[in-house]
């Protein structure tokens, strides 16, 4: 969702600055303004993206553009980052070694070896399966995250049925 939003706002952007109507450029000077000034404005996160998705140059005003090809650049860049980010708290970036973060996404770089669209959205997959990727399974691991009063720590969650302190 938030995607859309900043593509919209993206949009709404370049329409006010290709404009002819005097009063949406008063109102573009005036958030330019804020923007210079530090204040709040949608036109700082209009140039955050831009600058992010390596389009300097639009901002600046340097290159025309096709609004389409821009949007869609910019929709692309934003998914690649969202993905960066992903991998980032996956692996530790200094060693390439899986992060110990102590949270689902733990469990799931335990479990995943390729990051990509899971096959059970889309095939006959068995249910234990979905539901071990989906945290929705019985298993200690992911049942005494919310033991009462205090969760138990993960080094200490043994399976029930081989009584072993491994995970996987």
């Amino acid at each position: 969702m938030i995607f859309s939003v900043i593509l919209q706002t993206m949009l709404f952007w370049y329409h006010i600055l290709h404009s002819d109507i005097i009063l949406r450029k008063a109102v573009y000077r005036n958030e330019i303004n804020a923007d210079l000034n530090d204040k709040p404005s949608w036109v700082r996160m209009v140039r955050s993206v831009l600058l992010e998705c390596d389009k300097k140059q639009v901002w600046e005003g340097r290159t025309v553009v096709n609004v389409k090809a821009l949007i869609n650049h910019v929709r692309v860049k934003l998914i690649e980052i969202k993905i960066q980010c992903f991998f980032r708290q996956v692996l530790d970036s200094n060693s390439g070694t899986r992060v110990n973060t102590g949270n689902k996404l733990r469990t799931c770089s335990k479990i995943k070896i390729n990051y990509e669209r899971e096959k059970y959205t889309e095939a006959n997959i068995p249910l234990a399966y979905k539901k071990c990727i989906t945290s929705t399974h019985k298993l200690e691991i992911e049942l005494g995250r919310y033991q009462k009063p205090t969760p138990v720590p993960a080094n200490e969650r043994i399976c029930r049925q081989c009584n072993s302190p491994r995970m996987l």
